[in-house]
């Protein structure tokens, strides 16, 4: 178990002199090339799975696959907000891959919907391992804020060993949906009618062991795979407090994980061309590449990310 409690990622990037160096704009060009791949139809929907795989492999070799799961609470967000760090993963060793699953979009699509479209995401991963060259011992999901609490649950709410990854990496995960800031999330209705100021007290009444039931931080327990958690510390999303919460949780079950928080850093710090800098991007995704290397899931030296400087990172892409 290894805990740390603030960290100044700047100090993380070391660029090694054998690695290719690239920059994030090389990464969005790779990120455009990832290939898609049906793996649920449902009555209404159809979703899709993203992946990307080394250029020079062998055509009999396995692969660890790193699964991207997006956020957005739920009801917003795609699959391609992580294109680009799918591409990185196959640079360093890895199948990349992002998932769409089903949004919250109408009644009586819930949470519970997004669960099952993981769940069923890594079950169609294994069974065709062979044609996209992975290793099913070796899957890990990252999940950022809804997604982080999709990846999560696959290790705590749901308790079927099959859907269990070798890793979990979470960015600013939501771990208790019971909140004020989430249980309005439980009921459709009040998503679809936008009522954001729904009576919080009433929604946790009616809908708070519902709740409960699909939030992590509520079903901690012994032998879960290493966890690596990042949390801004100026996060009001998701506030470090609940992180901590969970991760001694984690401590109490002798669990291994690390946690990074972020001095004087909002929600969404992994998210590109979005609200934080190019750096600070960077600087996320090398430590994740540090420490899926250290359980022999990535070799994050054979491309390290430098700084573009770009000036319009932050109008690049529309999310």
């Amino acid at each position: 178990m290894k805990q740390l409690l603030t960290l100044c990622l700047g100090s993380l990037l070391l660029l090694q002199s054998k690695a290719q160096h690239i920059t994030w704009n090389n990464l969005d060009t790779l990120g455009d090339k990832v290939k898609k791949i049906q793996y649920a139809q449902l009555s209404d929907t159809t979703l899709n799975l993203y992946y990307i795989v080394p250029k020079t492999i062998n055509k009999k070799q396995k692969l660890p696959a790193i699964v991207w799961i997006h956020g957005g609470a739920w009801t917003a967000g795609k699959a391609s907000t992580f294109f680009a760090q799918a591409a990185y993963c196959s640079l360093n060793g890895a199948v990349g891959m992002s998932i769409e699953y089903r949004l919250i979009k109408k009644a009586p699509t819930s949470i519970n919907d997004c669960i099952e479209d993981v769940k069923n995401a890594i079950r169609f991963i294994k069974a065709n391992a062979e044609k996209l060259q992975i290793d099913t011992n070796k899957i890990v999901l990252i999940g950022e804020s809804a997604g982080g609490h999709l990846a999560a649950s696959m290790v705590t709410v749901v308790k079927e060993n099959q859907y269990r990854p070798a890793a979990l990496v979470l960015y600013n995960p939501v771990l208790d949906v019971s909140t004020g800031n989430f249980i309005r999330f439980i009921d459709a209705n009040a998503i679809i009618h936008r009522k954001s100021n729904a009576d919080t007290l009433a929604l946790q009444e009616q809908f708070g062991a519902q709740a409960r039931a699909i939030s992590p931080l509520f079903h901690v327990q012994s032998n879960l795979p290493p966890m690596l958690i990042i949390n801004g510390d100026a996060d009001k999303a998701t506030p470090h407090t609940i992180t901590q919460q969970f991760c001694d949780s984690l401590a109490k079950y002798n669990n291994k994980f690390e946690l990074v928080l972020l001095p004087n850093t909002p929600h969404a710090f992994a998210i590109a061309h979005y609200k934080t800098s190019e750096q600070q991007v960077i600087d996320v995704l090398t430590l994740t590449g540090k420490f899926l290397s250290s359980l022999g899931f990535l070799n994050y030296s054979k491309t390290s990310l430098i700084n573009s400087n770009d000036p319009n990172w932050l109008n690049k892409r529309n999310l």
